[in-house]
């Protein structure tokens, strides 16, 4: 049933190299759609490539979202045409706005973080060039501007002090809903009885060496410990990373302990998750982590990356275990002191927990974006308004 929200063009975002993008699309589509019916939004896809894709067909089964088979938005003359013409009224508001947005809409920004600027190695002066121009660009407009943390938010101000756009923050939260019967994945996949989980891509900020060194010391200290990886196997920053990731491996003399998955099914990875006995999740940096909250939504342990914004996602939690990143035996030490204690999962009454604290957390995070983007129609309207 649809309700009398605000009418908001959704960005698709539809890239096997990009998960924690389609994870956030994901996300915030689930949070509107809890949402009671008078608020809820009126949710159109846009920049559908695939009307047939996974993504697409699990987003339109919402009954706030309509789904339509759109061109990319490279061509946006023609889509905007079909919106203007269909039954439907045209959005009021497009999130994420990735380019000109035709009037009358408003263009909700969204910048995912400012890693470029923190981790310069990791980029070429090219990159980083045409990411800090397009930042300064989109800064100096008129409009609203989502960030996913408070940490990104300080970023922003410290980046770009002389800043026009108006800055709001947007947490996002797991889109995950833990099956009531699970399927177990170590026959499947065949894994082992009890297992590490580490569920990132395989880029060089995600810093899977130091999970790697980490077990490396541990099986000096006489304890090995399996390690289960999915995640897209190449970084296109670094063709050599996921190679120079296996001969590591090899020179810890620990390859037999690491199980690689690739991309799997979200249905499955959800049971890796909760199969394990705790996620390891070492990123030298995040915006708001996926990790994280798909960890909390299934209430297992976690070893996390002391970095201010996994602090800021994990202020209420008392099941991380923070260690430094850049020193691979605070995590073997974390790791050594815990593994007695840990049972591998599903934990059914953590995971009743975690489904109860994620319930609240939304609502409150769908309230929260519609509130946002009911204050950027706001300011769009008086800036019109002013102009005239």
């Amino acid at each position: 049933m649809r309700g009398a929200g605000l009418r908001l063009g959704l960005n698709v975002i539809d890239d096997k190299s990009w998960m924690g993008g389609v994870l956030y699309v994901r996300s915030l589509v689930r949070c509107l759609a809890c949402q009671p019916v008078a608020q809820r939004p009126h949710i159109r896809l846009l920049g559908v490539s695939d009307p047939a894709s996974p993504v697409v067909r699990e987003l339109s089964a919402y009954d706030c979202v309509e789904a339509i088979e759109a061109e990319p938005w490279g061509r946006l003359g023609r889509l905007w045409r079909r919106l203007a013409g269909a039954a439907a009224a045209p959005p009021e508001l497009v999130f994420p706005a990735f380019a000109t947005v035709p009037p009358p809409a408003v263009p909700l920004y969204w910048l995912p973080d400012f890693q470029h600027l923190h981790l310069p190695q990791l980029f070429s002066a090219e990159e980083r060039q045409v990411r800090s121009s397009g930042m300064a660009a989109l800064a100096a407009q008129e409009g609203t501007l989502v960030l996913s943390s408070a940490v990104a938010a300080g970023d922003f101000s410290r980046f770009f002090p002389e800043a026009r756009i108006c800055p709001e923050i947007w947490r996002f939260c797991s889109e995950i809903v833990p099956g009531a019967a699970p399927v177990d994945p170590r026959p499947v996949y065949d894994l082992p009885e009890k297992y590490l989980y580490l569920p990132n891509q395989f880029w060089a900020h995600k810093n899977h060496r130091c999970a790697f060194l980490a077990l490396g010391l541990l099986q000096q200290r006489g304890l090995e410990i399996a390690l289960v990886c999915t995640g897209l196997q190449e970084d296109r920053r670094d063709p050599e990373h996921f190679p120079r990731l296996l001969a590591l491996l090899d020179a810890e003399g620990i390859t037999n302990q690491v199980r690689f998955l690739g991309l799997i099914p979200r249905a499955d990875q959800i049971e890796v998750f909760r199969h394990s006995a705790a996620v390891v999740q070492p990123s030298l940096f995040e915006g708001w982590s996926t990790v994280v909250e798909d960890t909390l939504a299934i209430g297992r342990p976690l070893f996390v990356s002391d970095l201010p914004v996994h602090r800021e996602q994990l202020a209420t939690a008392s099941e991380a275990r923070f260690f430094d990143p850049l020193r691979p035996e605070t995590l073997a030490d974390a790791i050594e002191q815990a593994w007695p204690g840990l049972a591998p999962g599903p934990d059914a009454a953590s995971e009743r927990m975690a489904a109860s604290r994620l319930a609240g957390r939304r609502m409150a995070s769908g309230a929260e974006f519609i509130r946002i983007a009911t204050t950027a129609l706001a300011r769009a309207r008086a800036g019109l308004s002013g102009s005239r």
